[in-house]
């Protein structure tokens, strides 16, 4: 039963349940058990089980998402980046019922050498790709975290030098995403082999105040 393994799990040294192990040094991890519609959250030596449809915890354990500026959804899971103070970041729930989740280890930076914030991010394909304004990203599944035993993904950099200034510009057209850049409008396949289709209407994107790029919104 649920609270047989809740009893059962010995934080002085290890938490251990349905296969899952957990470090005592990882004070705020969530730890979804599907099988029980609920979820068991473990820290700092204490054990409690929440019901994520109405009262799942809201500090220490769980990630702050709400002034997320970019969402979207995508495998089964909820994405945001563009979050106060994390512009850099992107996070993600756990995964099918239990989107309302999101981890304070289910995060990754995307930082190198491109200093700019998020500014979007699209689906296509088999990945999520995240936007800065020199530079695109995908989200690569790693496998499932050692602390959360939920899905982890890693960000690597597909295009540098190219990126995409308004989110609202983005649309899926014949299986490329089409994308307003600071120097024009490119076609992203996924692949660093981005492409630049404005030459014919220069005229038109240099007349784009620059501090309006990122209002830019398109139509498909």
């Amino acid at each position: 039963t649920k609270s047989e393994i809740g009893n059962s799990l010995d934080l002085e040294n290890k938490v251990t349940s349905s296969g899952s192990t957990y470090n005592e040094d990882t004070l705020a991890t969530i730890a979804v058990f599907p099988q029980f519609g609920e979820a068991f959250v473990a820290q700092g030596g204490e054990v409690t089980i929440h019901d994520f449809e109405n009262d799942y915890p809201s500090e220490g354990n769980l990630a702050t998402v709400e002034d997320g500026e970019f969402a979207c959804n995508f495998k089964q899971r909820l994405w945001c980046a563009g979050i106060t103070d994390e512009r850099f970041t992107v996070r993600w729930s756990a995964g099918s019922e239990f989107y309302k989740v999101f981890s304070t280890l289910s995060a990754e930076p995307l930082v190198e050498d491109d200093n700019s914030p998020i500014t979007g991010m699209h689906p296509l394909g088999e990945y999520l790709h995240v936007f800065k304004n020199d530079s695109i990203w995908s989200m690569v599944a790693v496998g499932p975290n050692s602390a959360t035993m939920t899905e982890d993904f890693a960000g690597v950099k597909v295009v540098n030098g190219v990126g995409c200034v308004a989110n609202q510009s983005v649309q899926t057209v014949r299986g490329s995403l089409m994308l307003l850049a600071e120097d024009g409008i490119y076609a992203y396949d996924g692949t660093p082999s981005i492409r630049k289709m404005s030459d014919r209407i220069s005229d038109t994107i240099a007349s784009i105040t620059p501090s309006k790029r990122h209002l830019a919104a398109s139509a498909n």
